[in-house]
């Protein structure tokens, strides 16, 4: 699963079998190498990246009763608590400003702070999956889904009152932002450029 870095020295990184490491980089006289600081055991077989929010790592697990969403103490790795998704989630966890976002199966964006008892937000999206990682634009967060849209959404206001871009194909990865420029790529190898000014 994808590592998260933690500091310009160390980074974290989970398996598919649920233990999860934190590794430091060091110079030995010329000679760098890395070494294992602390490992432990999620508990469970873990299928989603791992990320960073504070003193807090987040990462998606299979549960009893579909995935859940796991918090996880970064200091000592121990499991501070989980969150049961009620299916299988299509895509996350990643880090939206102050914000935690996943996606359920049945097209809701769940917002969570460091504590994971309970969403901090809920968001019914468009149909189609995320792509990609979230992008931050003017306190606003975008999101590209895999059926050519484009979501600009005010996380710290709820989510809920956003704006829908529709780039007219599918996308296949990741976007970028360059001032007032949104770069889309398309799955046919195009790339589209919104001007993001012009929708505010």
């Amino acid at each position: 699963q994808r590592p998260c870095v933690i500091s310009n020295d160390t980074f974290a990184a989970v398996n598919l079998k649920g233990r999860i490491f934190t590794v430091k980089y060091q110079d030995g006289g010329g000679k760098p190498y890395m070494t294992q600081v602390l490992e432990a055991s999620v508990g469970r077989s873990v299928i989603g990246p791992l990320v960073k929010k504070g003193n807090t790592l987040f990462t998606l697990g299979n549960g009893p009763n579909g995935n859940e969403l796991i918090a996880i103490d970064l200091s000592s790795l121990k499991v501070k608590g989980t969150y049961p998704l009620g299916g299988i989630s299509t895509w996350g966890p990643e880090v939206a400003g102050e914000t935690v976002v996943v996606t359920t199966a049945d097209g809701k964006l769940l917002g969570f702070g460091e504590d994971i008892a309970a969403p901090t937000m809920e968001v019914k999206i468009p149909t189609g999956r995320v792509a990609g990682i979230p992008l931050s634009w003017n306190g606003k967060t975008i999101l590209t889904l895999k059926d050519g849209k484009i979501l600009i959404l005010d996380l710290a206001a709820g989510g809920n009152d956003f704006k829908v871009l529709d780039s007219g194909e599918p996308i296949s990865s990741t976007s970028s932002i360059a001032g007032n420029r949104l770069f889309v790529n398309g799955a046919d190898g195009s790339i589209c450029v919104f001007d993001l000014s012009k929708v505010e």
